[in-house]
Formats: structure tokens, sequence, C-alpha cells
């Protein structure tokens, strides 16, 4: 599963040239060269962030609109790139 979150592609291109966006966390690598200070922000909110805090937002959708199993891969997507994220070195 955490092979499946690291080949997350964004919206985002390189360039113009490129024909293929590039990943959600290179994403962020690229934003946090511009916006160190709002980068870090955020990566220390997210810290506080806890696995409990996932399983409550997802438990607010109706069981006739997400599966358990479905539940329980979203949340384990987002402890992976929580995970990712916060072990990233911001330059």
């Amino acid at each position: 599963m955490e092979h499946y979150c690291l080949r997350a592609r964004s919206g985002f291109y390189r360039s113009n040239a490129d024909k293929r966006p590039m990943g959600t966390f290179q994403v962020f690598e690229e934003i946090a060269k511009i916006a160190k200070h709002g980068s870090r922000y955020w990566l220390k909110r997210l810290k506080n962030v806890e696995t409990n805090d996932f399983v409550h937002i997802l438990g607010q959708i109706p069981n006739s609109e997400i599966s358990k199993s479905a539940t329980l891969f979203a949340v384990k997507m987002l402890e992976i790139n929580k995970n990712h994220l916060l072990n990233m070195e911001i330059k």
C-alpha cells in the first residue's frame, strides 16, 4: 500500500513539455522550496492529526456511500501519506 501512495500523481506538471504529472510528494517538495515557512506550518499542524481524527471524519460518511473496507483503505492511505510528509526534509 505504501508503494501505491508513493506513486500518486498530482494535477501539476513541472513544465509544459512534461507528459506525466508530478507526484504528490514532489509537488509538496517544490512548494516547500518556495514557501518554507508555510510548509513547516502545515507540517506542524499535520503532526497533531491523529488516526482517530481520520476515523472520525470518515465515520461521518453514510454506510450507503462508503464500505467498511474503503474506509479502512482510506485511513491507512492517510496514515502513510501523513508519515511520509512528516519525514520529508524541508531544505
